[in-house]
C-alpha cells in the first residue's frame, strides 16, 4: 500500500510538508467532485481561483495526464488510503498495526 501511494502522490507529499494540495481533505473534496475546481470551491467554501493555485504544481509533479480518468481513480486511491493510513496511524482504531 505505501508504495503505490508513493508511485501514485509521492511526488505530491515530498512536495510540501503537510503533503500538498492532493493529499489533505480538499483534495478528496477535488477527485470526489470530478476534478471540478469550481464544484471544488463551492464545496469547500472557497473561490475557484483558490482551487486552480493550489492544482497550478501538480501537472510538474505528476505529470500532463493526471487529470485523464484512469489516473484521477489511482489519485483517488492513493489519497484515500493515505488518509485511511494517517487515521489509522493516529488513533486507537482495531484495525491499527501495532
Amino acid at each position: 500500500m505505501r508504495q503505490f501511494i508513493d508511485r501514485i502522490i509521492g511526488p505530491v507529499r515530498r512536495w510540501t510538508p503537510n503533503g500538498g494540495p492532493i493529499c489533505s481533505p480538499p483534495s478528496i473534496n477535488f477527485v470526489d467532485c470530478n476534478a471540478g475546481p469550481a464544484r471544488t470551491a463551492r464545496l469547500m467554501g472557497v473561490h475557484s481561483n483558490t482551487v486552480l493555485q493550489r492544482l497550478d504544481r501538480i501537472p510538474q509533479l505528476l505529470g500532463s495526464t493526471w487529470r485523464d480518468s484512469a489516473s484521477l481513480f489511482r489519485i483517488l486511491v492513493a489519497v484515500r488510503l493515505h488518509a485511511l493510513s494517517e487515521t489509522l496511524r493516529s488513533s486507537s482504531h482495531p484495525l491499527r498495526r501495532p
